[in-house]
């Protein structure tokens, strides 16, 4: 029996809200730089690369893994030129991150997306260039795949298998890259890994192609 994906993406999004971790594209306050009327902001994590069904996703993962473990070079970042909308002035001023290319009505898509516009607050835009690495961007969909796959169809047995394993490898990784910052150290770690990955790669495949299958039954 299937059980509705909403209970998985409540269940991490009430993660997310209690841990403080940012929900984008959405709103985002600046922080006020003490003692100044200036305002600093770390640009926060964006997911414009995250996949959008946990078949690309899979697919996705097993191409970057075969291109990090391999002995060929990088393939190039993946570059993205995002809009940032601050709305409002001073400590209550918030902002939100799209794709630069979707910005033109940026108003309405506000609107639409968070249940409120910004027409009585100054506005204004910034223009950032984000540039996604092969290595961040693999260690990133291990992260996302319980979300993912909680916006499908998949039943309850399945989504844990994806949630178990995927904080598994995620949290491997983490552990064994958090000392340094050179991609070749980060490339040759990973190798020594390439075993729990193939594994990995191999039961996410398996659910992908049942999720299919099911979705293809559906229909």
């Amino acid at each position: 029996m299937q059980l509705k994906p909403t209970i998985y993406a409540l269940a991490i999004a009430a993660t997310m809200i209690a841990t403080g971790i940012p929900m984008l594209s959405g709103c985002n306050p600046t922080e006020a730089k003490p003692g100044s009327d200036a305002q600093t902001k770390k640009l926060p994590k964006l997911k414009f690369h995250k996949p959008k069904t946990f078949q690309s996703a899979v697919a996705r993962l097993n191409e970057l893994r075969e291109a990090v473990v391999s002995e060929e070079a990088l393939p190039e970042p993946k570059s993205f030129k995002v809009v940032e909308s601050i709305h409002g002035t001073g400590p209550g001023a918030h902002s939100h991150y799209n794709l630069a290319k979707d910005s033109s009505d940026q108003s309405q898509a506000d609107a639409d997306a968070h249940g409120h516009g910004h027409d009585d607050e100054e506005s204004s835009e910034k223009f950032h260039d984000v540039l996604v690495d092969p290595i961040t961007e693999m260690m990133d969909i291990v992260k996302w795949m319980p979300n993912i796959a909680a916006e499908t169809d998949m039943n309850k047995t399945s989504w844990e298998t994806v949630k178990s394993e995927s904080d598994q490898l995620h949290s491997a990784l983490e552990d064994e890259l958090k000392d340094t910052d050179k991609t070749e150290t980060k490339r040759e770690t990973i190798r020594t890994l390439n075993d729990e990955m193939v594994r990995y790669a191999n039961s996410m495949s398996t659910l992908s192609a049942e999720l299919t299958e099911s979705e293809r039954n559906q229909q």
